[in-house]
């Protein structure tokens, strides 16, 4: 008759506390590393806008007034369509599809004291932008632009730049969400402007 020995309790024990305690390792990195490549995403996608808005500027010498908005007219000074003649699909936040990235267009009326800027309608060229997105980390943020004020624009600016489209809220390149009127404590807003 054949001596079968198993495991110990004790052996068993310590197996168990070994892979608990790898556990405990790993799965938190696991959360922060899906964090940072959300946010690689953002940042590619933001580079990748901002390639088309260049080569829209390239052809037409303004920026469009709005990113998904087609249906401007040939008279009208947002024409023509930013999407889909130069970018396909407008990419979305990885984490939040139904999220778009912040466009805030700007052109160089004077009829906004605050200043200096008025965003984009029909009646005005699109000279400028602000685009950004909401991080999850700041990793990426110190390569970010942070531009509270549109000071390339006009020259030295004194307040937060053109208001959203969909809120009113100011653009803010420092402020936790991209909008506001000061710097957050931790700046998760990563934002663009014309090069």
């Amino acid at each position: 008759m054949k001596n079968f020995r198993g495991f110990s309790l004790i052996e068993l024990l310590v197996v168990i506390a070994i892979i608990g305690l790898l556990v405990g390792i790993i799965v938190p990195n696991l959360g922060t590393a899906k964090s940072s490549s959300r946010d690689a995403r953002r940042v590619s996608d933001i580079h990748n806008i901002k390639l088309a808005l260049a080569l829209y500027y390239n052809d037409n010498m303004h920026y469009p007034c709005n990113l998904t908005t087609t249906g401007y007219g040939v008279a009208s000074l947002c024409y023509p369509d930013f999407y889909p003649t130069y970018m396909a699909t407008i990419p979305t936040d990885p984490q939040n599809p139904a999220t778009q990235y912040v466009y805030s267009a700007q052109s160089t009326a004077t009829t906004m004291t605050t200043d200096g800027l008025s965003c984009a309608g029909n009646s005005r060229t699109v000279t400028y932008y602000h685009l950004g997105a909401v991080m999850e980390t700041t990793s990426f943020t110190s390569q970010d632009d942070d531009k509270t004020t549109a000071q390339q624009v006009l020259g030295a600016q004194t307040a937060y730049a053109c208001s959203q489209s969909n809120s009113g809220v100011r653009f803010d390149g420092n402020a936790a969400n991209c909008s506001g009127g000061s710097a957050a404590t931790s700046d998760k807003c990563y934002d663009a402007v014309p090069n």
